[in-house]
Order: structure tokens, then C-alpha cells, then sequence
């Protein structure tokens, strides 16, 4: 399957729906080497079938932080019922499905100019103001846990890596409810959390929308924030 690829506000972006992880994690490595010989700015915005990935290891307390998160350890479970891959993020255990829109940001670092912590910030508050604008009051991205959340559920997740001062990864934000998915993993705790922490755009607002709706408006803001 190979993605749709135009050009937008000084950026390259390439969307596909339902696209296979491993082809997907191929096309972004790929990515990676062209963005670290030409200084380009690819954004990715896909889903994926139901898979699982684990990064690099859970979030850690800072000092006066206070949170407990459960690791995931892939030899308590050898059998698991979708797809998992080990990749290089940070973070632990997180969850794919085709009701998600997800973004990767793929990007060349500059100490000065741009750092980590920026680029997760643009993509946390580009998705909550796109939200925000379809009626979803009270979001918030600036707790001790990362992620963008709704009182006590959460509604995105991000993991990045950085090869070289290139980005790799990047944000997952639940848009379509995910019932059987959630009845499938039960027993596992993404990003070190239990199943009922998670929620969606659906179940928030009561409104069936698909991830090419939301995809527009969040990666607008997304390039607007670089210009």
C-alpha cells in the first residue's frame, strides 16, 4: 500500500488509511534518511490495523511527580491476540487500531531552533484546539503523565524517538470507539494504565466521526504552528 503524498505550508504529507504497521514503520525509516539529507518536514497521517508496540520503557517520575505505572514485560505473555512489535520509541505497551488517526512527525532537531519537548507540545496542542473547535470542553495536556487527556480518560498518546536528531513516531488519538479491542486486551495496561482509562472522540461527544475527518483540521494547526 502506498500513500498519498502532496505537498502543504512548506510541508511533505503522506496520509494512508488502514495501513499496515510493518509497512508503515518501513516507510518512515525510509523517511528518516531522506529528512537527515535534505532537511525536508514529512508529517505522516495514518491508521493502522489492531496491533500492539511496545517502546523503550515507560515514563519516569520527575521530582514531586507522583504516579505508578504497571511495565509491561512481553515474556508474561506468549501468546497475545494481535500483532506486537519492539520498537524504538519511548514509552511502553500501546495500542493501534482503524479509529485512530495518527501522525508522525518526521523532522530534523536543531538545539536552538527546535527541540523535542516543542515538537510534542505543537502536536498535543494542534490536536486539542481541532477538538476543541467540535465542542470537546475541558481538555488537558499539561500533567504529570503525558498525553492529552479529559479529566481522568485519556484521548491521545505520544511516543517519539530520535535517531541522529531526526524524529521517528509520534501521536495516536482515539477517534472511534474501540469496544472489541478493549475486550480483546483487557488483561494488558497500555502505556502502564489500565483499559478503562482510555476513551475516544465518539464516546466523548456521541458523534460517529472517522480519522480523515479530524485529520485536516489538527494537521492545519499542526503546520501552522511551524510558520
Amino acid at each position: 500500500m502506498n500513500p498519498e503524498i502532496i505537498q502543504t505550508q512548506g510541508w511533505t504529507l503522506a496520509t494512508c488509511w488502514n495501513w499496515d504497521y510493518q509497512e508503515a514503520w518501513d516507510f518512515q525509516k525510509k523517511t528518516v534518511e531522506r529528512v537527515r539529507e535534505t532537511g525536508e518536514k514529512w508529517l505522516i497521517a495514518c491508521s493502522h490495523p489492531e496491533v500492539l508496540t511496545n517502546g523503550r520503557g515507560l515514563q519516569k517520575a520527575k521530582k514531586n511527580q507522583s504516579f505508578e505505572l504497571q511495565d509491561f514485560k512481553v515474556s508474561a505473555f506468549p501468546s497475545l491476540p494481535i500483532p506486537f512489535y519492539q520498537i524504538e520509541r519511548g514509552g511502553g505497551l500501546t495500542f493501534h487500531h482503524p479509529g485512530q488517526l495518527i501522525l508522525y512527525p518526521i523532522v530534523k532537531l536543531h538545539p536552538q531552533r527546535l527541540g523535542l519537548s516543542s515538537l510534542v507540545d505543537n502536536l498535543l496542542i494542534s490536536t486539542q484546539s481541532a477538538l476543541e473547535e467540535r465542542g470537546i470542553s475541558d481538555l488537558d495536556h499539561k500533567r504529570d503523565l503525558l498525553g492529552l487527556w479529559k479529566g481522568s480518560k485519556k484521548l491521545a498518546s505520544v511516543g517519539i524517538a530520535v535517531d541522529r536528531m531526526v524524529t521517528i513516531h509520534g501521536l495516536a488519538l482515539n477517534v472511534e470507539k474501540f469496544d472489541s479491542l478493549k475486550q480483546k486486551l483487557a488483561f494488558l495496561s497500555p502505556c502502564g494504565m489500565g483499559f478503562e482509562t482510555y476513551t475516544s472522540v465518539e464516546e466523548v461527544t456521541g458523534r460517529k466521526l472517522k480519522p480523515q475527518d479530524l485529520m485536516p483540521e489538527v494537521t492545519r494547526r499542526f503546520f501552522h504552528a511551524w510558520e
